[in-house]
């Protein structure tokens, strides 16, 4: 697609009005399909640089980026609901529950090793709730969101919740994990927000670890990297389980059973796909297709 602001765009996702919204290094853009509508630094967004985005119940797109504010875009207007001049906001596990969306913020002075774990809740537009969690360990391994909203965490051995799904802090033990296993010893985060696992990818070896949070069990899946080909996320995206990679899409069940793989040489043409670095593929009904990418826009 040509007259976008940036070539490097993290995500594509279609609203439930059948829209595009693109997130790049140079702010968010909507689609219609003839035109494209750019929101930047000009329309109230503290960074154009956007990772991420999610659409809420109320057709609300929520905006993931590192700023000074937190805020939505509808009917073509950003509107910002959080705003903190003092710090950056850092909006981790962003993901969509009933009614709105929750995220995490982390915040640890630097002369001290207590974490405070900021718990955000936004329900139509507006926060409902703010839970700090402190704690003498934080990992951004160690959490995951469920759908109802409610936190859980990995400590010693144990799945805990500790935020409920009517947002109170608790601590109520889940589940034991079912072999030993630590997720300070795994490389990399790579789950963008995910309700089905906690999930982080073992470099050494190339293996992406998942545990259930529900019942400790824990399951590998391993796959073999090509020359220049590098890990970048897991998603999980209507019941599937999406391990991206620079060169490859693998789309696993809920089972973690492989079901689909589409590779770039697939889905870009030949004279671009030697030399395009993948980073984001959505099937859609009504636009098929579309391949984002980190140095050549968006291929549909």
């Amino acid at each position: 697609y040509n007259g976008l602001p940036s070539n490097f765009v993290y995500q594509a996702i279609v609203d439930t009005n059948g829209y595009l919204w693109l997130a790049t290094t140079k702010g968010v853009v909507k689609y219609n399909g003839y035109s494209f509508k750019r929101f930047g630094i000009e329309d109230g967004l503290g960074n154009e640089d956007v990772w991420q985005l999610v659409e809420d119940d109320y057709n609300k797109i929520w905006l993931g980026s590192v700023s000074n504010s937190f805020g939505y875009i509808q009917n073509d207007r950003y509107v910002v609901v959080k705003q903190d001049s003092s710090i950056k906001m850092m909006p981790r596990l962003l993901q969509q529950i009933k009614g709105g969306v929750c995220f995490l913020e982390a915040l640890r002075p630097s002369n001290s090793t207590i974490a405070n774990i900021k718990v955000n809740y936004f329900i139509d537009g507006k926060q409902v709730a703010l839970v700090t969690l402190s704690l003498d360990k934080y990992n951004t391994y160690n959490y995951s969101f469920s759908y109802d909203g409610s936190l859980r965490m990995i400590k010693d051995m144990i799945v805990y919740s500790v935020v409920s799904a009517d947002m109170k802090r608790i601590q109520k033990k889940v589940a034991k994990l079912s072999i030993p296993y630590s997720f300070e010893d795994s490389a990399v985060r790579v789950s963008i927000s995910n309700a089905d696992y906690f999930i982080a990818y073992h470099s050494d070896n190339d293996i992406y670890y998942f545990i259930n949070p529900e019942t400790g069990t824990l399951k590998k899946y391993k796959i073999k990297l090509m020359p220049n080909e590098k890990s970048l996320t897991v998603a999980g995206y209507n019941g599937e389980q999406r391990i991206t990679t620079n060169k490859r899409i693998t789309i696993l069940n809920n089972k973690l059973e492989q079901i689909k793989e589409y590779y770039l040489r697939d889905l870009l043409p030949s004279s671009d796909s030697s030399s395009a670095s993948l980073v984001w593929y959505l099937n859609n009904k009504l636009w098929n297709g579309f391949t984002t990418t980190s140095n050549a826009g968006i291929y549909q």
